[in-house]
């Protein structure tokens, strides 16, 4: 595959602006309920020192309802972490984030997790279809959805005001945690966001992941849609389009062995990254979140959050 062709299609600056005040409206025009869900075992029995999380569960207007891990600071107001999941879609308690520094939210968008377990009929070949659908949609499905509900659960920890600093937020995550990361951030440019961490992301540099480790996902939507569309919308969602975007400090991890998220599509995220910036090569380290960038994340946080 040429990477200079698939490049062109991409969008502009103000085609990928344009779709994210298309999100951000979204969240302006539509309201979510959020309930605390005390049936989850996980949750119930569960306290990391004085921080009792609190399992959420969010409804956004004609959406599947979605979970979230919600952690009051000990004293607030506080400075917001928000935690996004990789693409197994896990719900991760993150006591690191939570406590006296700040208030912490850990979500699962798009219903892809519920205390019952995850819903296989929500699937789609074994596999959650949040990724092709973003293409298949032309961009109005898929992650515009999933960014629209981590987007309204974060507007509604700014509105909990006992606990948190409104209109400061800063986002980390593993793989697609990492990717959803930076893209977050760019909807929240100039909103409010502070810092990004973000682990070995996912959702970087399409062209020259070239269908490898966990961008296989994508290799049946090529044949669905022309070959313009494909990597138009892609690039819709792909970090690198974001990246000039972000004008606040930026971490970055990879693995040195790392063959899900390979290690050659982050460097030109990297060199577009207009700010502060750091990325981090961990010799030897597979993929998955890992102590280091736990301990990487909460320092960035302190030093930028």
């Amino acid at each position: 595959m040429n990477v200079r062709e698939a490049f062109q299609y991409y969008p502009d600056q103000k085609e990928i602006a344009a779709w994210l005040d298309r999100i951000w409206q979204q969240t302006e025009q539509r309201s979510i309920k959020a309930e605390p869900v005390n049936r989850s075992p996980f949750i119930a029995a569960t306290q990391i020192g004085y921080v009792n999380p609190i399992l959420m569960r969010f409804t956004v207007s004609d959406l599947p309802a979605f979970y979230g891990i919600w952690y009051p600071p000990v004293n607030g107001p506080k400075p917001l972490l928000t935690f996004l999941p990789g693409y197994g879609s896990e719900l991760s308690l993150v006591p690191m984030a939570a406590g006296e520094e700040y208030a912490a939210l850990s979500l699962c968008p798009m219903g892809y997790w519920t205390p019952d377990g995850q819903p296989d009929e929500l699937r789609e070949d074994g596999t959650w279809p949040v990724l092709p659908d973003t293409i298949r949609t032309r961009g109005s499905g898929g992650y515009f959805n999933w960014l629209l509900q981590a987007a309204m659960a974060v507007k509604w920890a700014w509105q909990q005001s006992e606990h948190v600093l409104p209109d400061r937020v800063s986002f980390w995550g593993t793989s697609q945690g990492g990717g959803t990361a930076l893209l977050l951030g760019s909807l929240f440019m100039e909103r409010g966001t502070r810092c990004i961490m973000a682990d070995e992301p996912f959702l970087t540099n399409f062209p020259v992941a070239n269908f490898r480790g966990a961008y296989e996902v994508l290799a049946n939507v090529r044949e669905d849609v022309p070959k313009e569309d494909f990597w138009h919308y892609a690039g819709l969602i792909d970090t690198v389009s974001h990246a000039e975007r972000l004008k606040v400090p930026v971490l970055i991890t990879e693995g040195g062995a790392d063959e899900v998220c390979p290690m050659d599509t982050l460097q030109l995220l990297y060199e577009r990254l207009p700010a502060t910036k750091a990325q981090f090569f961990m010799d030897g380290r597979g993929h998955g979140h890992n102590r280091e960038f736990a301990r990487l994340m909460l320092a960035w946080a302190n030093l930028y959050a």
